[in-house]
């Protein structure tokens, strides 16, 4: 997934991206963000 450093864009997908790819993506925000909250 690639995600743009403007607020005014957001994560782009490709076809190649599988669901393992996305869940994986989505996991590691959550945690990065868990941290940064902490």
């Amino acid at each position: 997934m690639y995600f743009a450093p403007s607020a005014f864009e957001v994560g782009f997908l490709s076809l190649a991206h599988t669901e393992d790819d996305v869940d994986a993506t989505v996991a590691a925000l959550d945690a990065a963000l868990a941290e940064a909250y902490r």
